[in-house]
């Protein structure tokens, strides 16, 4: 019996050590399923994820790509913008110069003209009016004149009427008066 117990202990043994190691390999079967799963997973998941940074790379070197020329088309029409525009300030000055030049030239002619008539004018003026004082200095002078001369003939015809009327001493007096000397007024005296 003993042997049998022996036997058996031994069978038992030997089939716990089989199904020992039968589970101990399923196990490892498994663990290693599972390591290799979890493995495979991971490096699924990596090759996922570098597609993905890759795929990600790519959109931001093109997004770059894209941005870097429409800046670059922008800069390009911004400086073509610019370029017109100083091109059409400088056209649009040298015009508006070209303008102020040729209204500065008819504005120095006029003012030449407007110069040359006031001075003209002027002269005339001055002249017209020098001819006026001329004018009237010998109208004065010829009213004067034909004054004192009005007043002579009236003078010489009181004085006729009074010789006759009066004494020869007012005659003396009125010859004296005259002009005409004393000697002149004797002499016409003793005359008479």
């Amino acid at each position: 019996m003993r042997i049998i117990l022996l036997r058996r202990a031994c069978q038992a043994w030997h089939s716990n050590a089989s199904w020992k190691a039968s589970q101990r390999r399923l196990l490892l079967g498994v663990a290693q399923r599972l390591q290799f799963g979890a493995l495979g997973r991971a490096f699924q998941g990596w090759t996922a994820h570098v597609r993905d940074m890759q795929e990600r790379e790519e959109q931001f070197q093109h997004k770059q790509r894209v941005l870097q020329e429409a800046t670059a088309k922008a800069t390009a029409q911004a400086a073509l913008r610019k370029r017109n525009a100083l091109s059409a300030f400088l056209t649009a000055w040298r015009h508006i110069s070209r303008v102020y030049k040729v209204l500065a030239e008819r504005l120095a002619t006029l003012q030449r003209l407007s110069l040359a008539g006031t001075v003209q004018h002027w002269r005339s003026y001055t002249h017209s009016r020098a001819l006026k004082a001329q004018t009237v200095l010998v109208a004065r002078e010829h009213a004067r004149i034909c004054f004192l001369k009005h007043n002579f003939h009236k003078w010489k015809q009181c004085h006729a009427t009074l010789l006759k009327d009066h004494s020869d001493k007012v005659l003396l007096a009125l010859q004296f008066m005259t002009g005409q000397s004393l000697g002149r007024a004797a002499a016409s005296v003793d005359n008479s």
